[in-house]
């Protein structure tokens, strides 16, 4: 009889222990906070920082350099580090808007003449910009580009075809790309 005593006690126990740990989780999930939109200004010039949530989950920093191509458009080349593969690249029309809304079009990569916001390598996938928003805090400088933005990003699955779908937070701060 008292074995049996024990025995209920030590499964009462760990039953009780198991339920705190379970509660303590469930909260520390909930009460994680979201990545907020990081601060341009408060990041070194030629850098930037990307939250990448969803199919793709990582943090990428490294470097931020910026362009003109013939005709107008700014692209902000965020390069990786250490994995130079994994980056993302806006285009910026030559427009004067401060904020631009993303165009929802789906390409297999960056296109001559096709308008692309933003898109992220990510091997064996390219991600292409459907929907967000990049707000300019510096555009008018000849030495540098600097923004926040939020994008949503897809791409196709090559096996499967299904929808994949990237959320990418962050900021940059580029300087010309001739510059070291």
């Amino acid at each position: 009889m008292p074995r049996t005593a024990y025995t209920s006690y030590i499964r009462a126990a760990r039953l009780f222990k198991w339920s705190l740990l379970l509660l303590w989780l469930a909260g520390c999930r909930s009460g994680a906070p979201e990545p907020s939109l990081h601060d341009a200004r408060t990041l070194r010039p030629g850098s930037f920082l990307v939250v990448l949530q969803g199919t793709v989950a990582d943090t990428l920093e490294g470097l931020a350099r910026f362009r003109r191509d013939t005709s107008g458009t700014v692209v902000v080349d965020l390069i990786g580090r250490p994995d130079t593969t994994r980056g993302l690249s806006l285009e910026l029309p030559p427009e004067e808007a401060d904020t631009l809304e993303a165009v929802r079009r789906w390409v297999p990569g960056p296109e001559r003449g096709a308008f692309v916001v933003g898109y992220l390598a990510w091997p064996p996938y390219t991600f292409v910009t459907e929907a967000g928003e990049l707000v300019l805090a510096e555009r008018e400088r000849v030495d540098r580009v600097a923004g926040t933005f939020r994008l949503a990003l897809g791409a196709m699955d090559l096996r499967t075809g299904e929808p994949l779908e990237v959320e990418a937070l962050g900021a940059f701060v580029a300087l010309p790309a001739s510059e070291k």
